[in-house]
């Protein structure tokens, strides 16, 4: 994130990376466990993906919608200072387990 220069925003999102390293799930009661052993390898990648940008985007349009009430004119001044401080730190990781 980035202070924008624009009086509009208080600062922007460019990007937010999320890597889920590992996912472990199971299907009970399948009749058809050689299939369920040739497919869980896809299965899986296509999982984490799709958990990826889940948390991607959510992640995004939360602190879109923190930078659309920080520029709300009733905003306390000492939320807004803490904000700034809080992403004066380059980059966020979040860890994922």
């Amino acid at each position: 994130m980035s202070a924008a220069k624009d009086k509009s925003s208080v600062f922007k999102v460019k990007s937010v990376i999320i890597k889920v390293d590992t996912l472990k799930f199971s299907i009970r009661d399948s009749k058809h466990d050689l299939l369920y052993k040739i497919l869980r390898p896809f299965a899986t990648a296509l999982i984490k993906k799709q958990i990826q940008k889940a948390i991607k985007d959510s992640i995004t349009t939360g602190m879109e919608y923190v930078d659309g009430q920080l520029v709300a004119p009733d905003v306390h001044t000492s939320f807004y200072v803490r904000l700034i401080l809080l992403y004066d730190y380059p980059t966020y990781q979040l860890p994922i387990k």
